[in-house]
Parts: C-alpha cells; sequence; structure tokens
C-alpha cells in the first residue's frame, strides 16, 4: 500500500516541529536553572524591579482613580512641606535646612485644629504622627501643650504616635532596636492622661529598610522590632495602624503594645492570634515579622506631571501644614471618617524613601502605604515554583519551534537570495514575537496575583528562543555570505579564463597565417 502524497513531507515537518521544541524546552531549563541561580545578581533584580515597579504603579493609578469603594477610608496627608518649613523657620528666625526642629505650637496648633473639625461630625478612623516628638529642653512648656493636644485627640479618636528607633544588632530577622525618648515617657505628659481613660494613645517603632532578600526594589520589610527581652516585642507600624482603623480588638493589641498600655506593669492575657483583611496574624510566629506591602497611595512627588499621575481627592489628598486650619474652615467636612497622616516632605527631614511610586516619599506616606496595604491585605508575595515558569517555557518554545520549521521551509521553497531572507526574517520575527508574548503574559500573571519575580520567571525562556533565534541569524548570514563568496569567485574565474581565450585566439590565427 502507498503511502499518501505529502505524507511524508507532513511528518517530517511535526518530526522536524517536535524536536525543535524539545530542544527548545531542554535549553529553556537549563537557563532557568542558570538564572535561577542568579536572581540576586544586581543585573537581573534590576529587570525584576523595573517590571514589578511598572505593574505596581498600573495598579496605583487604576484604584486611585476609579470610583470610591465601599467602607474605604480616604486619607488625609497633613504635609510639613517645603513651603510650610519656609515660613516656620522664618517666623523663628531659622533656616529650613538640616537639623530643622518643627514647632511645638505649630504642631500644637495642628492637633487643636483636627480637635475642633471633630466635634460634632463624623469621627476621624485614624491619626497617624510621624513628626518630631522628642524632649526638647528649651522648649519643656510647650512640649506639655503638645502632649496635652495629644490626650485631647485621643479622647475619642485613636492616635498613633511614630517612636523612631536606633538599631542595635543588624538581623533582618529578629533586629534588636531601642526606641528613641519621646515627649510622652515625661511623667509630666503622662498626668495628661489622668483624667481620660479612654484616651487611644499608640505607639510603635517601624523599621524601614529595603529588604535585602526580596527582588523587587524598595518593597519596605515591615519587622516586628524584637528588644533583647523576648516578653517586649514592638510589632509593625503598618499593622498596627490598620489593627486600629480596622476595629480589631483593642485588649488584644495591648499585649503586643506595652508602651501602650496606660500602665505597662498592668499584666494582660497572651497575645491571640486575629485576622485582619482575610489575612491571618500570629503574634507568636516568626514568619509573621515580614509583610511586603503593595504601594497604591502616591506621594506628592509620584503625582507630577512628569510621571503622569492622577488620583482621586477622595481617596487621597494632602494639605499643606501651615493652611490646615484655612482649609477646615472652608469645607468643615474635610476630614470626616478620614485617616490623618501628619508628617513631613521637606529635603532637609532625612525621611524621603525610593519606593516603586516614586524616589521621594516621605515616611508618613510610606506608612499610610503600609496602613491602607495591611487594612486591604494586599500584599507582595515571592513568586515559588515552576509552574508558572514551565507553561511559558511550553509557550516560548513553541513559537520558536513554529517559526524554526516556517524558516526551514521557507528556505527549501525560495531561491537564492530570497531563500536567506526569508529565514532570515523568521528567525528575528520568533525572537520579536517571543519575548512580547511571555512579557505580555507575565506582566498579566503578575498584575493579577501581585507575584514578584515577573521578570525572572520570563527571562529563562526568551533567552532560550533568543539563544536559538540568533543561532539561525549566525547560520543564514553564513550560508550568504558563502553564497556571496562563491559567486565573486565565479566572477573572477570567468573574468580570468576570458584573456586566456582570447589569447589562444590570436595565437591560432599568426599560425594559420604563417
Amino acid at each position: 500500500m502507498k503511502d499518501e502524497p505529502g505524507s511524508h513531507s507532513w511528518q517530517d515537518l511535526l518530526r522536524a516541529f517536535a524536536i525543535e521544541w524539545l530542544l527548545l524546552c531542554a535549553l529553556a531549563v537549563l537557563v532557568s536553572l542558570v538564572v535561577t541561580g542568579l536572581r540576586h545578581v544586581e543585573a537581573v533584580r534590576s529587570l525584576d524591579r523595573g517590571v514589578t515597579d511598572g505593574i505596581m504603579r498600573e495598579l496605583a493609578k487604576a484604584r486611585l482613580a476609579g470610583g470610591q469603594a465601599q467602607n474605604t477610608p480616604r486619607y488625609i496627608f497633613v504635609n510639613v512641606g517645603e513651603e510650610t518649613c519656609r515660613l516656620w523657620s522664618e517666623a523663628r528666625g531659622e533656616a529650613c535646612g538640616s537639623g530643622f526642629v518643627t514647632p511645638r505650637k505649630a504642631l500644637a496648633s495642628m492637633l487643636r485644629a483636627l480637635v475642633g473639625a471633630n466635634a460634632g461630625r463624623a469621627a476621624m478612623k485614624l491619626v497617624v504622627l510621624d513628626i518630631e516628638l522628642a524632649p526638647q529642653p528649651a522648649d519643656s512648656m510647650t512640649d506639655s501643650e503638645l502632649c496635652a493636644q495629644t490626650y485631647s485627640v485621643a479622647a475619642s479618636i485613636p492616635v498613633l504616635a511614630v517612636r523612631p528607633v536606633v538599631t542595635e544588632v543588624f538581623d533582618p530577622a529578629r533586629p534588636i532596636a531601642r526606641p528613641q525618648p519621646s515627649i510622652f515617657d515625661d511623667l509630666q505628659c503622662n498626668g495628661h492622661a489622668l483624667g481620660s481613660p479612654a484616651a487611644q494613645l499608640w505607639f510603635a517603632s517601624p523599621l524601614l529598610q529595603p529588604d535585602p532578600d526580596n527582588v523587587v526594589r524598595s518593597i519596605f520589610a515591615w519587622h516586628q522590632i524584637r528588644s533583647d527581652d523576648a516578653t517586649e516585642r514592638i510589632a509593625g507600624f503598618g499593622l498596627l495602624g490598620a489593627a486600629l482603623a480596622g476595629g480589631v480588638d483593642r485588649d488584644n493589641l495591648a499585649c503586643l503594645f506595652p508602651g501602650s498600655r496606660h500602665n505597662p506593669q498592668d499584666t494582660c492575657k497572651a497575645a491571640k492570634p486575629f485576622t485582619l483583611a482575610h489575612h491571618h496574624y500570629d503574634p507568636l510566629a516568626d514568619d509573621e515579622a515580614i509583610a511586603r506591602i503593595l504601594f497604591s497611595l502616591p506621594s506628592d512627588a509620584a503625582t507630577s506631571t512628569a510621571t503622569g499621575y492622577s488620583y482621586a481627592p477622595f481617596v487621597f489628598q494632602t494639605i499643606e501644614a501651615y493652611e490646615l486650619q484655612q482649609r477646615l474652615d472652608e469645607t468643615p467636612q474635610l476630614l470626616d471618617g478620614a485617616i490623618v497622616v501628619i508628617g513631613g516632605s521637606y529635603a532637609a527631614s532625612g525621611d524621603l524613601h525610593a519606593t516603586p511610586l516614586g524616589q521621594r516619599m516621605p515616611g508618613a506616606m510610606v506608612h499610610a502605604n503600609a496602613i491602607r496595604a495591611i487594612a486591604a491585605g494586599n500584599f507582595v508575595e515571592e513568586h515559588e515554583g515552576w509552574g508558572w515558569e514551565a507553561l511559558l517555557i511550553g509557550i516560548a518554545s513553541l513559537i520558536g519551534a513554529i517559526f524554526h520549521v516556517a524558516g526551514h521551509r521557507a528556505h527549501e521553497r525560495l531561491r537564492s537570495p530570497f531563500n536567506h531572507l526569508a529565514k532570515l526574517g523568521f528567525a528575528a520575527g520568533s525572537i520579536f514575537l517571543t519575548v512580547l508574548v511571555v512579557f505580555i503574559l507575565g506582566a498579566v500573571h503578575a498584575l493579577h496575583s501581585l507575584a514578584s519575580g515577573t521578570a525572572v520567571a520570563v527571562m529563562s525562556p526568551i533567552i532560550a528562543v533568543a539563544f536559538e533565534g540568533m543561532s539561525s541569524i549566525l547560520q543564514v548570514v553564513r550560508e550568504a555570505l558563502s553564497v556571496a563568496l562563491a559567486w565573486v569567485q565565479g566572477i573572477q574565474l570567468r573574468r580570468h579564463a576570458a584573456p586566456q581565450s582570447a589569447s589562444t585566439a590570436d595565437g591560432r590565427k599568426g599560425s594559420n597565417h604563417e
């Protein structure tokens, strides 16, 4: 029985396709092993940073430009910016430079404005004080006034006071840190709380540092700061803020923050695990010490026209500190139900950080991002497992094999030099299409899963197909050069043969003449 016409050609094509696909898959797996081992090399990390940062910026724009979600609080950033710093420093005969200390009277005035705005209106959800609260001996009376205003706000609204820390032993997993002194350590200041047993003043110390084990740049790791005494623990600042804004049991939180209790000597039951935004927290588990957050609130630097950001005022709004009272007079409902963050963004503050949404994000806005991310359960998880990478390898190898077989088919059917051009075009097209498809799939996957390691996962199949494609291109170029060289040599031989033929003919004519 004879085979049908063309059956061998299709069998040959399928065999060539299968061989090429398997070779590409094997090459991509080999590349994956190498890339995985090099994922902490700066060149690989920088690629992953760029991809993930771009994804985060798109998420931020989508969330800030969309409609207001139900039960989503607004964030108001009361900013001690360059203009506020200039006005306040000039009023004191100083310069807004390094070492400038925010005036106590100005801070007390802002807190007084918050108390007035909250009276008879919808209560603010949380007030975050990321401002200079260290004792100032020359301003003991104004320190006392600031303390009194703080407790006045805390009588009805949770107030979260940032206590900077000094790290004594650097260990990303279990750092030992000491909180810096604060005006709230003074007995005179604590006296203001005696008549306010319901005061909701909380303290926490964030340890802001880029996590060296994370492939994404500037995803701040929120560590639980552990002292050398295992019974004392200051939990992540973002976790505390999100818990206060989300209505977690305060008595349970007090066990995590002994410095936040009215009498730190009071005993309390052991801190119990709790759930916040569908994420389970166990205070005794070491793996809960780190939470990589998704940034979605840009700072002023990130909302400039240069980066094309736009944000909805009902989600995020910045108010210069010096004009807070004026804005409240114009819009009394401005702070209703909002999370108010008071901090500084002037250059001399030394509190500007690089994040995916900007190179100069104030520390107060980093806190706001942490609170919003933890309250919503938006975390950035490491890409783990080979399932997704294996799928990308299969897709990339499929594209490479199809173009490889098509290029050889075109090379067999066309004449020179078109056969070389066709094969060259198919090889280049396979590289271009592979890069485009794999990167789009990687970006879409990361966009929906919030997973880092995106670029690491897409590099392996792209490198494999690019390697094979470049090999095909070099082979075609070599074949074309060989054909061109043979053609040039043929022309030279014909030119050399022509004069010899003419000389022989002349010799014959001469002989005949003789």
